[in-house]
């Protein structure tokens, strides 16, 4: 009678307190309950003969140990990318890679990481194999102690009652025969030198899998020290952040330095899933009981002394086994399944027809359905749920220009800027057309008229000093307006400046430095579909020199500009580019002009960061401007860009307006 039927009878006072307690006694006698369970899926009824039991119980646990250890080791595997591959998500911005790549990658790691341990615990491998693995060894200690010292195996087992009843579930055995020196000799090769054999073999195999696994972890701690090294020496060069960008070396210290350590600890996490250490460990335990053993074997003079050292042995043999049966099955699963499907791992347990297996392949495929994905659909829900209100919370701002951005200027004399293109080219010998960056403007309080030139707006006083420079030959000279723009945040200000109170401004600095690189990009559009009319209306003619000169963020102006007139279908005669300290110039934009156009950058301030070096591109050339003495690494540094290129045109220095297709032979 079950014991759950037995506890409600006694609560109903049907049943009294010696009855209970013989029926539990009786359920304990009979076995855990999963004996039966075991039995049926072994294909054996109670009764069987040991030896039977004992060669299907330990095939099976032989077929269930490599499998499971296999799952395991594909488990860690598994893990190990679960963590790198998102990592990748850190260059797919900057290297413009497909977003839905390594949105599926990290997805479908995910899921097969989910998918294998749900797969492993709904068949119940790990419990199956080691319910197989203890069956097998209490059969065969029943198998060896039925001939020589009956019941030794259940005396063994004494500590465990309900395994200690699997011993009724074999057939009868027949009676103990021969002498007691020939029972001695029988016991010492059929079941100590049989196991120690077992031990030494699985000991060893056990010392070289972790000798591996430790030469793993060595290895890749003594790698990852290697590029912590490396990377230290790097730090130490100035040019350390562009030697880091140029040769990729930043990637492989980023990644391979988080994939080693991570391997490193994958060795250990498979260390633990094999239990070398308690293996190599109690293996080399069992050595030497059996040795010792096996040299008492020889002083035995009677049966009594005999009886008592196999029950010992074999309550040492098997209490190795019951260690490591309670661990794993009581262990934490993956995770948890409502049942194990037994039939699953039958394997030779009978064919089955074509429907048969079609209707498994559907119950399985439903189970995975149902318990993986559905169970998990609130994960999901919520995932959608917060990414999409980062989303909007995060949203980058969208673009909107003024109507005035990306106006055109012309110096007009004795008077403001008037609009350029508004008449017939009057020179006919080309344009230099100059952008300003964040947070500026053009000055349009006096025009070309001011007595002091030094008082004029950076851009006022580059146009004058062309003028000055070039006289007669002096092409048409534009100025990009795009002040609204330049200054997203729309805090007041003329000037960068004004942006570098940290403390009352750091939330319109935020905004400003966030949008200034798609607003320039947005403003050049609109600057090279203002030349691309004037082209298609004979205003300007692209045969003839153009040179585009930007300022900080007016690089990313002059830059889109040409990317806009050379998608129109432009060709140009003479196309040169000046970016002036402009901050993190997207690369794929420079080399796109690049294919068409000579591009100058002169980088004066630490704001310019990802600047390539002159050697990637024979058309790219950049100079490194040394600053005046006291000027800071920052903002003076960040105008003096303008205030060298501008000089450049009066003193004629190699390395600036001199390199312009407009630039007077001779200077």
């Amino acid at each position: 009678m079950r014991a759950r039927e037995a506890t409600e009878w006694n609560c109903s006072g049907w049943l009294d307190l010696e009855a209970f307690t013989y029926m539990l006694k009786e359920e304990r006698n009979a076995g855990p309950r999963w004996i039966a369970q075991l039995f049926e899926f072994l294909n054996l009824s109670s009764g069987a003969a040991v030896s039977r039991v004992l060669e299907v119980a330990e095939e099976t646990a032989n077929r269930l140990a490599p499998d499971t250890r296999r799952l395991l080791a594909l488990i860690t595997v598994l893990q190990g990318l679960a963590v790198v591959i998102p990592l990748f998500w850190l260059l797919v911005v900057p290297n413009r890679w497909p977003v839905s790549y390594i949105a599926c990658a990290a997805m479908l790691c995910s899921l097969l990481v989910i998918s294998v341990c749900w797969w492993m615990r709904w068949r119940g491998m790990q419990h199956t194999w080691v319910r197989s693995r203890m069956l097998a060894e209490i059969a065969r200690s029943t198998a060896v102690t039925s001939k020589v010292v009956p019941d030794s195996t259940e005396l063994a087992l004494s500590g465990a009652p309900p395994l200690q009843a699997i011993c009724g579930w074999f057939g009868a055995e027949a009676a103990p025969t021969g002498s007691l020196s020939e029972r001695i000799d029988g016991y010492r090769k059929s079941r100590i030198e049989d196991q120690l054999d077992y031990y030494r073999r699985k000991g060893a195999e056990a010392e070289i899998e972790r000798k591996k696994l430790s030469r793993t972890v060595t290895i890749s701690l003594d790698a990852a020290l290697f590029l912590a090294v490396a990377g230290l020496a790097i730090s130490i060069k100035d040019e350390a952040y562009r030697w880091l960008e140029w040769s990729g070396s930043d990637y492989m210290l980023g990644f391979i330095g988080a994939a080693l350590p991570l391997m490193a600890i994958l060795a250990q996490l498979r260390a633990s899933y094999l239990e070398l250490n308690r293996r190599v460990g109690r293996y080399a335990q069992q050595i030497e009981f059996l040795t010792t053993a096996e040299s008492k074997l020889d002083g035995l003079k009677t049966e009594e002394e005999f009886s008592v050292l196999v029950t010992d042995v074999e309550r040492t043999l098997l209490g190795e086994v019951l260690d490591w049966f309670y661990q794993a099955e009581h262990s934490e699963p993956f995770y948890r399944s409502k049942g194990a499907d037994l039939a699953a791992l039958r394997g030779k347990s009978g064919p089955r027809g074509f429907f048969d297996r079609v209707l498994s392949g559907l119950g399985i495929g439903a189970g995975f359905v149902g318990r993986v994905i559905i169970g998990r659909v609130l994960v999901v829900a919520l995932s959608v749920v917060v990414t999409t209100a980062l989303m909007h919370y995060k949203r980058t701002p969208e673009v909107k220009l003024g109507k005035w951005d990306g106006t055109l200027l012309k110096p007009v004399e004795n008077s403001a800027y008037g609009l350029w293109g508004s008449g017939a080219n009057e020179s006919g010998k080309g344009l230099i057309l100059i952008a300003h960056g964040l947070n500026d403007g053009v000055d349009l309080s006096g025009g070309i008229a001011m007595e002091r030139v030094e008082d004029r707006h950076w851009m006022t006083l580059m146009e004058t000093r062309l003028r000055t420079k070039l006289k007669e030959d002096s092409p048409e000279i534009c100025l990009v307006d795009w002040n609204g723009a330049a200054n997203p945040s729309g805090r007041a200000g003329d000037t960068l400046g004004s942006m570098i109170d940290l403390e009352n401004e750091a939330g319109a600095m935020t905004k400003n430095l966030g949008m200034i690189r798609p607003q320039g990009e947005k403003v050049g559009e609109v600057v090279g579909k203002k030349l691309h009319r004037a082209i298609s209306e004979g205003r300007l003619d692209p045969d003839k020199p153009i040179h585009l000169v930007g300022h900080s963020a007016g690089g990313f102006v002059v830059i889109h500009a040409a990317k806009t007139l050379n998608a129109l279908g432009v060709k140009f005669g003479d196309l040169r580019i000046t970016m002036l300290d402009t901050p993190l110039p997207v690369m794929e934009d420079i080399e796109e002009v690049l294919a068409f156009a000579q591009v100058d950058f002169y980088r004066t301030s630490l704001f310019a960061k990802g600047v390539p070096d002159s050697g990637f591109h024979d058309r790219f050339t950049r100079f490194d401007l040394a600053l005046p003495e006291g000027c800071d690494s920052f903002l003076q540094a960040h105008f003096y860009a303008f205030e060298w290129y501008s000089q450049s045109i009066e003193d004629g220095d190699p390395r600036g307006f001199a390199r312009s297709p407009f630039a007077v032979d001779g200077d």
